[in-house]
Order: structure tokens, then sequence, then C-alpha cells
């Protein structure tokens, strides 16, 4: 996967957008469950470990065609395809940068209700995420080039991405130190959501930004 930037994509006619997809499953998800506990328990993080979420997230580099109208076109894929999510099972949010009229929220039933990315949002200062991701794997939908022709699609970067809530205040550093611990694994008490035999992963102390990837997508 390509290094990070927080640099925003400039608006304008042939520069990428960028756009964020966020998907969570509806209901209890056991994998985080068992996480939580063997985190609480096997690496001895006891109540200070508050909550643990796990989510899909990608991102889309995208050449919008010229005279086209991308959101429309994403959102109209969005309704219809059986490959990025299932709509009974699971909700989405989705987020621009680059656009000329600002676009984000929970996308449901065809449309893109305005709101924050996520539930709890990926922006919240008092979270911190780990996104971990598979080496060598490609992240794009079989089928979302061919659907979101004319625009171009320039890559896709996706991963798993586990969001962490300290029951605790404390300073970042510990808060970094805190999500190292329970990242990549290293032996049996250390380590436990990346495998660094397979996986690379990247970690956010606070925000997740827009974009992950930037231009180097």
């Amino acid at each position: 996967m390509p290094q990070a930037t927080t640099d925003p994509f400039p608006v304008g006619g042939e520069l990428p957008i960028a756009i964020q997809i966020l998907i969570e499953r509806k209901g209890l998800d056991p994998s985080a469950v068992t996480a939580r506990e063997a985190i609480r328990g096997l690496l001895g993080f006891g109540a200070r470990l508050e909550a643990l979420r796990r989510r899909r997230i990608l991102e889309l580099a995208l050449l919008p065609a010229e005279g086209g109208d991308v959101v429309a076109d994403l959102e109209r894929y969005f309704d219809r395809t059986v490959v990025l999510w299932n709509s009974n099972k699971e909700r989405m949010w989705v987020r621009g940068a680059g656009l000329r009229t600002p676009w984000g929220g929970e996308f449901s039933h065809g449309t893109t209700r305005p709101g924050p990315f996520g539930h709890p949002p990926l922006d919240r200062p008092d979270r911190d995420h780990l996104m971990v991701w598979p080496r060598d794997t490609q992240g794009a939908p079989e089928d979302l080039a061919v659907a979101l022709a004319p625009h171009r699609l320039l890559g896709v970067g996706a991963a798993e991405l586990w969001t962490v809530e300290w029951s605790d205040a404390c300073a970042e550093e510990e808060r970094q130190t805190r999500i190292v611990q329970v990242g990549p694994i290293r032996t049996r008490t250390e380590g436990l959501l990346a495998n660094p035999h397979y996986q690379d992963h990247r970690i956010f102390v606070g925000a997740v930004p827009l974009p992950l990837w930037g231009g180097a997508l």
C-alpha cells in the first residue's frame, strides 16, 4: 500500500478526488467482542479498555469525467452493488475530499444523509485507531471500475479499522504506547490485532484523516 498523507486533494477538472467509505456490521460483532476480552485479559489492560469496534475502510482516488456527476454515480453504485456491502447486514458512511460541493454522511436507500462520518465519527479526538491491511492484496471491489465509468478509477486502498476507546484520560504519548501494545503481534502477551508476517498497519491517535493515502494512490 502507498504511503499516507494528510494533504487534501486539490479541487479541479483533471485533478483526482478522494472518496472514503466506512462499513460496519449491524448488531454484535463477535470478532470485536473476542478481541476486546483478549486485550482486557490476556494483554492485561482490564477496565482501561472501554470499547473496541471493528470496521472496514476504503479510499478511492477518482478522476471525474468531464461533465459527469461523480457523487450521483457513486450513490447509484452503492445502491445497486452486492459486492461492496450488504445493506441488510451493514451500515455505510461516505465522505469526499476535492469535491466542489461538500458531501458526506450515512448512505441508505439510494441517498446520503448529511452528517458525521461513522458512528461514533472518525474525527473524534478521544478515539484511537489501528488500520490493518494484507500485503499485496487489491482492495477494489470487482464491479467498481466498470460501474463508475467513464470516471477513471486511479486506485483503491482498503483496510480493517479497529477503533479503541479508553476508560481513563491519558496523554497522547500514553495512548500511542497503548495502541502499539494491542496492535502488531510480538509475543503471546504483546500485540493482538495485526500480524506483521503478512499484514501492514498504521496507527492514528485521534482523528482519521481524509485522504489517507493521497495522490500516491
